[in-house]
């Protein structure tokens, strides 16, 4: 019989975060969900963790002979589920409580024409030791509802493991991108089936740990140029006019951020796409006058958004 969630963990290393998981995973009163882990380790640790001690339910295991990488491990851990609904984990995070799994359960039952939720977060900042409870406002939630651009500018949904996604749902997480994986998905999934909330914070996270890739491509130039132009080509044939406009401000801001004025270091980011029309008027007029280039562009924006 197929089990009602999928509960997916893309692992790699870390073995004290994926038993922290796992020991939560234990904790939990709903019980009629799978495990599945694929593991991009090069090693054994992981495996043999998840082997050798009894944690009171069945875990599939599967070893990546050749690693997949982030996100190609989590599509994989996906692509193996039997369940109606799927729970994306991060070796790096956890339920909060025992009941976390009957609360996302609930969601399903309260709202049956969903197929696209997120729940609140419990953030653990391990630089300064304190934890904290992040959930977006109702207005964040209703604008990205409508206007799912506006995750660019901010992310209210937070990382994958705050989603529960249907198994009918056969989008995946695009392997071409890192920096903007989670929120270029969330976008496509909005536009097609909506998205509902949780209000409750039913998963927690651990900040600012060094090991962590969102760490290491934070504030990075060439990948943030590279992924925000890509995602503007792929996007705007899924968006309407105004999520665009909101997509454009953001790239606006992100030129002006780096100070990019020439063409040149757009594609020094390593982006081979098509270059908008937009940022090729922005560049050309940043060559004569970088204030007038803002004004003007900004203008125009402004314009398509009221």
């Amino acid at each position: 019989m197929k089990p009602l969630i999928s509960i997916c963990i893309p692992a790699y290393n870390q073995v004290d975060n994926i038993k922290q998981l796992l020991n939560s995973i234990k904790e939990q009163t709903f019980r009629d969900f799978e495990v599945i882990v694929s593991d991009d380790s090069p090693g054994n640790e992981v495996e043999n963790a998840i082997k050798l001690e009894n944690w009171g339910f069945k875990i599939v295991y599967y070893r990546n002979e050749l690693a997949k990488g982030s996100p190609g491990n989590w599509n994989n851990a996906i692509s193996k589920a039997k369940g109606s609904w799927i729970k994306l984990m991060h070796h790096d995070d956890w339920f909060e409580y025992p009941n976390s799994i009957e609360q996302f359960v609930n969601a399903i039952n309260n709202q049956p024409d969903a197929k696209f939720f997120f729940c609140g977060t419990w953030i653990f900042d391990t630089q300064k030791n304190e934890k904290y409870r992040y959930k977006p406002s109702k207005l964040k939630f209703e604008h990205v509802s409508e206007r799912p651009a506006e995750l660019f500018h901010a992310n209210v949904i937070g990382a994958p493991t705050t989603t529960l996604i249907h198994k009918d749902i056969q989008e995946r997480y695009d392997e071409n991108l890192i920096w903007l994986v989670d929120i270029e998905y969330y976008s496509r999934l909005i536009c097609k089936y909506g998205v509902a909330k949780i209000t409750e914070a039913l998963i927690a996270t651990s900040a600012e740990q060094p090991n962590q890739l969102t760490s290491s491509l934070k504030d990075n130039k060439h990948v943030e140029l590279k992924e925000y132009f890509y995602c503007y080509n792929k996007l705007s044939k899924v968006f309407n006019a105004s999520n665009r406009s909101i997509l454009r401000q953001r790239m606006l801001f992100l030129l002006q951020h780096y100070k990019v004025e020439t063409i040149n270091e757009i594609r020094n980011s390593g982006f081979k796409g098509k270059i908008p029309f937009f940022v090729q008027a922005y560049c050309f007029i940043s060559i004569i006058n970088n204030t007038l280039a803002r004004k003007i562009l900004g203008k125009w924006l402004q314009f398509q958004l009221s």
